[in-house]
């Protein structure tokens, strides 16, 4: 973790919870997992996290270079449904005991050219404070 001012740590993550495969009435599709990230409710705040890369970290018996924990990658491919819940694939299926656990869903990369939108916006937003006539008072 990266060490924030004051001492507090900063995460360069959010976490979520795997909700299951996707599936339909009969089947199940276990190459696609449904994640819910936490603080993300609509569809339009999904539309952030699409492409950014996730990782299922888990404690397995035996040492494998020199570490106990190992991880699976992943990434948001799209939005499940209206309530904020995302469909991610992994590089390898999730194993059924995950259900439940938590998944780390990481701040980058940044895509869908938020990284040149955002700066325009901001430019725009102080051209259109710093106008004067955008400042007129209208009370009669």
């Amino acid at each position: 973790m990266v060490k924030g001012r004051q001492g507090e740590q900063v995460r360069l993550y959010v976490r979520g919870t795997i909700l299951g495969y996707k599936r339909s009435k009969s089947n199940q599709y276990p190459n696609t997992s449904l994640i819910q990230i936490e603080g993300v409710n609509t569809t339009e705040e999904v539309t952030w996290y699409k492409g950014k890369r996730m990782a299922y970290i888990y404690k397995a018996k035996t040492k494998k270079n020199g570490s106990h924990y190992r991880c699976i990658w992943g990434k948001v491919t799209r939005p499940h449904g209206n309530s904020g819940v995302v469909r991610a694939k992994f590089t390898s299926n999730l194993p059924p005991k995950s259900m439940g656990m938590r998944v780390r869903v990481f701040m980058y990369p940044i895509s869908n050219g938020y990284a040149f939108i955002i700066p325009v916006l901001l430019v725009k937003f102080v051209n259109f404070i710093s106008s004067p006539d955008s400042c007129t008072d209208t009370v009669s």
